[in-house]
């Protein structure tokens, strides 16, 4: 699965030119973000989810979440990290409960 996704966000980039890439790549310096990533309001628990999966969930995207702030990312591309990586594993996780 993560060869996947570096595959696919290396054949996004690669199209990239010098003026894209101001825009992605930060040029402040970062905050720590690494505890900047709370559980949005619309990522509740869905049922039949249990509270052990979701903590695994929320310590996943929290790590994800702390690799892109170790990265230079600034807080709202951490945060999107979190988000999609917690929408991600919730969902993963529905479909195994099945």
């Amino acid at each position: 699965m993560r060869l996947c996704c570096v595959v696919a966000l290396t054949l996004l980039l690669a199209g990239c030119t010098d003026a894209d890439w101001a825009g992605i790549v930060p040029t402040s310096s970062p905050s720590s973000g690494l505890d900047a990533a709370p559980v949005s309001a619309a990522m509740a628990i869905p049922t039949g989810i249990s509270d052990k999966v979701a903590d695994k969930c929320q310590a996943v995207a929290k790590a994800r979440s702390g690799d892109a702030a170790l990265q230079d990312f600034d807080e709202s591309v951490q945060q999107a990290v979190y988000d999609k990586t917690y929408a991600d594993c919730m969902i993963w996780a529905q479909k195994t409960m099945r």
